[in-house]
């Protein structure tokens, strides 16, 4: 860790962890859920940033938005999101989490926040669920106002920790034209497959249409969980992210999560 990172860690490492620990998201189009019922498993691909094979997944949030190249409203289902939710306790040891959805980061989309000198390593956090946890309270308080992507207005940092300044900024900006939630949004990789039987997935989110398919049915009695289905309506495939998240956040209340 360089100095800047040393900072940001140690900031959020003296606060309390926000309790319940969340869990771990990760949004996929029905295409690749239909990949997941064949194989029984979530597989790692190779990622063009960290050259390895990884899988993405974020802490607590749906935050991930469905896009195409012609990002049309369509009903096709292939374009739907299905969002998979597990018990971040049961499932492997992390390949590494940062504090902010590395992609944009490396896509430049934070440049505009970012003074010399800081980069994406700044915002790693250490090895350890607490940490999602940790990191929730200093900067939103609460698991509830971190789902809804409501930060803290009181948040004071010490004179040097520049990493912490750029993501109170970045939490704090109420427009962007370059970013969206996942700026502030906790990442999760993984470098092995998740298995659906031997990680525990608490539930899915999906479209209705998929959730009343009577093979479907059938994988998700053996799987033991029940979905979370949400109307499928003509919409661009991102578009859907809002209703996801509503859906989501019921069932977080109903068992107590936020």
């Amino acid at each position: 860790m360089d100095n800047n990172n040393q900072r940001f860690v140690r900031f959020i490492g003296i606060h309390e962890s926000a309790i319940p620990i969340l869990p771990a998201v990760r949004t996929v189009n029905v295409n690749a859920f239909g990949a997941v019922t064949n194989s029984g498993s979530l597989e790692p691909v190779e990622c063009p940033f960290y050259h390895e094979s990884l899988l993405y997944f974020f802490y607590g949030k749906p935050a991930y938005k469905i896009n195409r190249r012609v990002d049309a409203a369509t009903r096709i289902l292939g374009d739907a999101a299905v969002c998979f939710v597990f018990d971040l306790a049961s499932m492997p040891v992390l390949r590494r989490s940062f504090a902010l959805d590395t992609g944009a980061f490396f896509g430049k989309r934070y440049d505009e926040f970012l003074p010399n000198g800081i980069v994406m390593e700044d915002f790693r956090l250490p090895d350890g669920c607490e940490w999602f946890a940790k990191l929730v309270t200093a900067f939103f308080g609460n698991n509830r106002n971190y789902f809804v992507g409501q930060p803290k207005n009181d948040v004071k940092l010490p004179a040097l920790d520049r990493t912490s300044e750029v993501y109170r900024s970045m939490m704090q900006t109420p427009v962007s034209v370059n970013f969206d939630d996942r700026a502030c949004t906790c990442e999760l990789q993984f470098n092995t497959s998740i298995s659906i039987e031997k990680s525990r997935l608490l539930t899915i989110v999906m479209p209705d249409q998929l959730s009343e398919d009577p093979e479907v049915r059938k994988i998700l009695e053996s799987w033991n969980v029940k979905p979370l289905p949400y109307q499928m309506r003509r919409s661009t495939p991102g578009g859907r992210t809002e209703v996801i998240i509503e859906r989501l956040g019921d069932y977080y209340k109903a068992n107590g999560l936020i």
